[in-house]
C-alpha cells in the first residue's frame, strides 16, 4: 500500500521574506504552481496590514495578473491560511504601514479527503463561534431588547407602529412611513428630509459581557433616485454607536464617537468585502432583505465586528481593533438604542425598509442599578370619587446636559409601590405610564438626590391633565385601612417597558393615582422605590 501524507509542502522563497524589508509593500515574484493544489501562507508582524493588504494574484501567461484572494493581517495574531491554487502561476503582494514583518509561503499538495483541504484556516478574529470576548457561544442569549412590527395591515396607528417600544421623528414634508405586514417602509423625498425609528429603551451594557446586535432590513432600494442620501441601521444614537450605512457611494460600516463618524467603505473591509472577491466568495445583494449583525466588547478599548448572517452562519466582513492606538474610549457611551434612519439631502427620493431587530447580552446579564425612593411623607393627599394624582416620577429634565449628574436616556425601573389609606374608604389605585409626548402638567418637580437622575412630584392640584393619552400598566383595590403593595413589579417593568425617553431625551412620566368609590373624602400616603441603571 502506498502511503500518501496529508500535506506535502515546500517553501517558496520567491514569495517569502524573513527579514526586515526596506519597503512597506512586499511584492513576490511569479512561481509555477504545477504539481501543487494549495498555497499556505504564514504571517507575523507587530502592526496591522492595510485593510485587505494581502493579495494573492494568478496568471496563465506570466503577463496578465488577476487578484483572486484578499485578506487582512491583525497585529500580533498567528496568521496561517491555506488557499486553493486557481491558475498556473501566482504571486503575493503584502501592503503594511510597517517594514517589520515575516512571511512564510509554501506550496502544498493536500489530501483532497482531508477536512482542511483547500479551506482557509480562519483566525479567531473572524470566528463566528466566538463572541466579542472570544468565549464560545454555547450559553443561551439574554435578550435586552427586541423590536418587531405586527403582521396586520389594518389597525390603529399606535398598534402598527409598536409605539410602546419605538419612538419616531421626522423632518421635512417629504418624510413618511408606512407600517404593516411586519415592516416599516420609510420614504424621504426632497431637500433635508429625514425619518428616524428608535427604541425608547437604551440598552444597558454590562462590562465583561459581549453585546450582540441583530437587525434585518432592505438598506438599498432599486427605486432610489437621490444622489445624496444615507440609510442607517444598528446600535447607535446621535452621539455614539456602531451601524451600517448605505449611501450614493455604496455600503459602509461606521463607528460614531461623541458625534464624530469614522466610515469604513466596503472596499476597505478587512475580513471579507462580500462583493465576491473576498475569502468567502460571497456576493451580497443589499437591495434584498439581509440580516445584519454587530458584536462588541466595550470597556472603552475593545474590538467591534460587523457582519451578516448568511445560510445560518455569521460571515464577518470588518473588524475594528483598538490595540495601542487609543487615548480614551472608542465611544463615550455603550448604552444605546436600536435605530433605523433615512436622510435625503437633495431633490431626489430614497426608500428604506425596517423589519426586525434585537440586542442580546452574551455570557449572562446582571446589571447593577442604584436604589432610590420617594414618598409624600406624613402629608396625606385628599382623595374623592374623582381620580386624583398622588405621586409622579420622571427623569430629571431640569439638570443641564453638561454636568456629571444629568438624565440622558438612563433606564428608571420601578421595583415596588406602597399605598396606605387613612380610613375605611374603598379605593381604586392605578399606575399610569405617559410617554414623553403626552405627559401630565406638573407645577413643581423635586430632585431626588445628587446621585439620582430622577425627579418626583407630589399629587393633588400640583399635577393636572392626567387624562392625556397614557398606558394603564397596573391597578389594585383596597377596602378599609389596608396597605396596597405593588410588590415585585418585574411583571410590569421588564427589560422592554421602563421609564425611558424619546429621541430628543424627553422623559416619560410614571403616575400613581387613587379614586374613592363614594364622594366622601379620604386621604392616602404613597411611597415608590426604583433603581437607576447606566
Amino acid at each position: 500500500m502506498t502511503f500518501i501524507p496529508n500535506v506535502l509542502s515546500t517553501i517558496d522563497n520567491h514569495n517569502s521574506t524573513t527579514t526586515t524589508t526596506t519597503s512597506t509593500i512586499f511584492t513576490g515574484t511569479l512561481t509555477n504552481t504545477t504539481g501543487y493544489n494549495e498555497i499556505n501562507i504564514y504571517i507575523r508582524s507587530n502592526q496591522n496590514s492595510v485593510p485587505l493588504g494581502l493579495e494573492i494574484q494568478f496568471s496563465n501567461d506570466k503577463l496578465t495578473w488577476t487578484t483572486k484572494y484578499k485578506d487582512t493581517y491583525f497585529t500580533n495574531t498567528s496568521f496561517y491560511k491555506s488557499f486553493a491554487i486557481l491558475d498556473t502561476y501566482y504571486r503575493i503582494i503584502y501592503n503594511t504601514p510597517t517594514a517589520t514583518f515575516n512571511i512564510d509561503t509554501r506550496l502544498a499538495n493536500s489530501n483532497p479527503n482531508s477536512s482542511n483541504s483547500l479551506t482557509p484556516h480562519y483566525q479567531n478574529v473572524s470566528n463566528p463561534d466566538k463572541d466579542a470576548f472570544g468565549r464560545s457561544r454555547v450559553s443561551e442569549p439574554f435578550t435586552l431588547l427586541d423590536i418587531k412590527f405586527p403582521m396586520e395591515t389594518v389597525a390603529t396607528d399606535e398598534y402598527l407602529e409598536n409605539n410602546m417600544l419605538i419612538c419616531s421623528k421626522s423632518s421635512g414634508l417629504g418624510a413618511t412611513a408606512v407600517y404593516g405586514s411586519s415592516k416599516c417602509v420609510m420614504t424621504c423625498s426632497g431637500q433635508s428630509t429625514s425619518y428616524i425609528n428608535q427604541s425608547r429603551k437604551y440598552c444597558i451594557y454590562q462590562p465583561g459581557k459581549s453585546l450582540l446586535f441583530k437587525g434585518s432590513g432592505i438598506i438599498k432600494s432599486d427605486t432610489t433616485t437621490s444622489s445624496d442620501y444615507n440609510a442607517c441601521l444598528g446600535y447607535y444614537d446621535g452621539s455614539n454607536g456602531v451601524f451600517f450605512q448605505q449611501n450614493q457611494n455604496g455600503i459602509h460600516v461606521v463607528l460614531r464617537n461623541n458625534g464624530s463618524d469614522t466610515l469604513y467603505n466596503q472596499n476597505d473591509w478587512n475580513i471579507d468585502t462580500l462583493d465576491g472577491s473576498g475569502s468567502s466568495g460571497i456576493h451580497v445583494d443589499f437591495t434584498k432583505n439581509q440580516l445584519f449583525i454587530i458584536d462588541l466588547e466595550w470597556l472603552s478599548a475593545g474590538r467591534i465586528r460587523f457582519g451578516l448572517y448568511i445560510l445560518g452562519n455569521i460571515q464577518y466582513c470588518h473588524q475594528i481593533t483598538h490595540l495601542n492606538v487609543l487615548g480614551g474610549p472608542y465611544m463615550t457611551s455603550p448604552n444605546l438604542p436600536i435605530r433605523y434612519e433615512l436622510n435625503v439631502n437633495d431633490s431626489g427620493t430614497a426608500i428604506f425598509t425596517q423589519i426586525c431587530s434585537t440586542v442580546i447580552s452574551e455570557g449572562g446579564y446582571n446589571p447593577i442599578g442604584k436604589p432610590f425612593s420617594a414618598s409624600n411623607g406624613t402629608t396625606t393627599i385628599a382623595i374623592s370619587s374623582t381620580e386624583t394624582p398622588i405621586l409622579a416620577l420622571r427623569g430629571n429634565m431640569d439638570l443641564p446636559n453638561t454636568n456629571n449628574n444629568y438624565y440622558n436616556h438612563q433606564n428608571i425601573v420601578p421595583t415596588n409601590i406602597s399605598i396606605f389609606g387613612t380610613n375605611n374608604a374603598d379605593l381604586l389605585f392605578r399606575i399610569r405610564l405617559y410617554h414623553s409626548e403626552n405627559v401630565p402638567t406638573v407645577t413643581t418637580w423635586n430632585n431626588v438626590s445628587v446621585n439620582s437622575v430622577s425627579q418626583y412630584a407630589l399629587g393633588g392640584t400640583n399635577i393636572t391633565n392626567i387624562s392625556n393619552q397614557n398606558h394603564l400598566v397596573n391597578s389594585s383595590y383596597t377596602q378599609g385601612k389596608e396597605t396596597v403593595q405593588f410588590q415585585s413589579l418585574d411583571n410590569v417593568f421588564s427589560n422592554l417597558l421602563q421609564i425611558t425617553s424619546n429621541i430628543d431625551n424627553q422623559s416619560d412620566v410614571l403616575l400613581i393615582t387613587a379614586q374613592a368609590f363614594s364622594s366622601s373624602s379620604t386621604a392616602v400616603c404613597c411611597a415608590m422605590n426604583w433603581s437607576e441603571a447606566f
